[in-house]
């Protein structure tokens, strides 16, 4: 017999603090770090953060670094949880809703790969100005 179901039947039974729980997840965007291999591995990772905070209705924070940690984009950051009268009523919903912030997730990090490689750019241009200055140069913007 044929279930009717549409979703699987999936149990979230995090062990959930009893205060408020917050996340934050930080996340390697350096020329390694995008490597579709470790980020398809990082996402999983993310995923599961996600469900977590979910579950336990929570906050998530992502913020994506690359280079240093100077470099750094906020990817997301919001309150995650589902709305029912049960627990398993809820459960029910989370599936959706993490499929819903990964969503956000993904376009946060595509943002973050544009700004982050911006950032790059320009802090290679400026390295390269200061190594073609002269001493005398140097000597002059240091002392203005």
């Amino acid at each position: 017999m044929a279930s009717c179901s549409s979703q699987p039947s999936v149990s979230f039974d995090f062990e959930c603090p009893e205060k408020r729980l917050v996340q934050l997840s930080l996340i390697d965007l350096s020329s390694s770090g995008r490597a579709k291999d470790i980020l398809d591995e990082r996402l999983k990772t993310i995923q599961s953060d996600i469900e977590r905070v979910t579950d336990c209705e929570g906050t998530f924070s992502l913020v994506a670094w690359s280079v240093s940690s100077a470099s750094s984009f906020r990817v997301f950051q919001g309150t995650l949880s589902t709305s029912g009268a049960t627990e398993i009523g809820r459960d029910r919903k989370i599936s959706r809703a993490v499929a819903t912030t990964m969503a956000e997730v993904r376009a946060g990090i595509t943002e973050a790969f544009d700004y982050l490689s911006y950032i790059v750019k320009r802090k290679q241009k400026l390295n390269s100005f200061i190594n073609a200055l002269t001493d005398d140069d140097k000597i002059t913007f240091k002392n203005g």
